[in-house]
Parts: C-alpha cells; structure tokens; sequence
C-alpha cells in the first residue's frame, strides 16, 4: 500500500499547501524585518547546468552571520513514523546549488497542522552527514527522515537567531 498518495487532486493540495508554507514564511521575514530575495522557479531563468543537476533553494537571506539559502518544505508531519520526509533527489540537487555557490542552505519544514506558523530548521549539512536515507517501500525510492529532535524549533515570536544560537 502507498504511504504517499498521488494523483491530480492530492498534487493540488500538495501544492496550495507548499504555497501557503512559503507565503506564511514570507510573513514571517517580513516581520521580523529579514532582508530576502525568493527564487524566480521558472525554467527560463537560470543556466542550463541545473537542469536537473541543481535544485534552487526558494530565498537568500541576509543574516548576522551573513547570507543563507532557505528551502521551505511544506509537509504533512508523517505520524507514524514520526518525521517529515524528503526526497534524496532534492537534497543531492539542493547540496549541488550549494557547493556551486557557497552558500549555507537550511531546510524549514512547516505543516498546515500548525498553521504554517511554527517551523523546523536543519541545516543541509547536518542532514547529509546525520541522518541515513531511508528506502520507500512503496515507490523504492529513498529519502531523508527528518524528525522533530533533530530540528531547531522557531515559533512565530522567534528571531531568526535562534536558529544559530545552537549550531
């Protein structure tokens, strides 16, 4: 049986739900009065050395350690096995952008279940080097499990330096 489902209606949700995490996280930035620029996703604006070898992270961030690359996840938090899940493709193709350009990338998962308000932040790196693929058994392919522990927590009142405070 598939854990993930698929088809027209979910990949709708799937994306109004990743839209709705961007844009709360937007709001977020702009609150706490973060400089950001957001990635321009359409295929005509960037280099043909990405098709399919890089994956945009979706904002530069100016931050008192100086800029980072942000990938907002939205997901649905998977209950039973207790984390958010991510594709190997995405972070083979998000570590590529940064080793070509030199910049920290973090990943923030947020979920429709918290309003989109509450969000984990885990470093790329800490991923790559922390945590053990893990295969789908369904589609046979892998991916990252990202539980809640190995995140830092920021809620809606939260600066962004706390996100740095533990690293």
């Amino acid at each position: 049986m598939n854990e993930f489902p698929s088809g027209p209606l979910i990949d709708v949700v799937k994306q109004r739900n990743g839209e709705e995490g961007k844009s709360r996280f937007q709001d977020w930035m702009d609150v706490i009065h973060l400089d950001y620029v957001r990635f321009d996703k359409l295929p005509w604006s960037q280099a043909s050395t990405f098709k399919d070898k890089k994956r945009r992270p979706d904002y530069l961030v100016a931050t008192e350690i100086g800029p980072i690359a942000v990938d907002v996840k939205s997901r649905f938090y998977n209950l039973r096995h207790e984390n958010f899940p991510i594709g190997e493709v995405d972070i083979i193709r998000l570590n590529e952008f940064q080793e070509a350009f030199h910049i920290p990338i973090w990943l923030v998962f947020s979920t429709p279940a918290l309003g989109h308000t509450t969000r984990f932040w885990i470093f790329l790196k800490k991923v790559l080097h922390d945590i053990e693929p893990k295969e789908n058994r369904a589609t046979g392919k892998l991916f990252y499990p990202i539980r809640i522990d190995q995140c830092v927590i920021v809620g809606p009142q939260d600066k962004i330096g706390k996100v740095f405070s533990t690293y």
